[in-house]
């Protein structure tokens, strides 16, 4: 299977890898080079910056209360996505033991869609998460919000017609 792997990553050549949490030497892509070396199956190193982890963008993105842990399965549920034949880690365990491997293969099927629909809906900016937008957002992005939406600019230009009546009623009368 490791062989099949790095012919796959070989083929595809430059590419991005969107992965969720696949960052350690326990469970990731080191993990993976790590197993390979070992067996003696020849590593096509996947550079980091060809790496983008789904799970650390979203919490970068709408904060860290963004989910209920385990945030997969909750993202998932949030946004109403199926999941039909979605293990998680001891289901998956399990099915290794019993060497029910088309379980397996069909939760990792499943697991790559739902990953897919995650990004298309952060992309399309139509992702449900729990955080609120205040614990989303940082000064920097409050202010980047407000002057990419209408109202912001509306409101802003009123209170600095009002700022600007003030100071010239307040020159005028005194």
């Amino acid at each position: 299977m490791l062989t099949d792997f790095y012919t796959f990553v070989h083929k595809l050549g430059g590419v991005d890898w969107v992965h969720w949490n696949m960052r350690n030497i326990i469970y990731g892509f080191p993990a993976l080079e790590q197993r390979s070396s070992t067996l003696g199956v020849e590593t096509i190193r996947i550079d980091e910056s060809r790496q983008f982890d789904l799970s650390k963008e979203l919490v970068t993105l709408y904060g860290p209360t963004y989910s209920d842990h385990p945030r997969l399965k909750s993202v998932i549920k949030m946004n109403k996505m199926t999941e039909k034949n979605l293990l998680d880690g001891k289901a998956e365990a399990v099915a290794f033991d019993r060497g029910d491997f088309n379980k397996l293969h069909l939760s990792t099927l499943r697991k790559v869609d739902n990953l897919c629909d995650i990004l298309e809906r952060v992309i399309d900016g139509k992702l449900k998460v729990k955080g609120r937008w205040y614990q989303m957002y940082d000064i920097h992005g409050l202010v980047d919000m407000a002057k990419n939406h209408w109202v912001a600019t509306v409101a802003t230009a009123i209170v600095g017609l009002i700022g600007f009546a003030a100071a010239v009623m307040t020159i005028m009368s005194g």
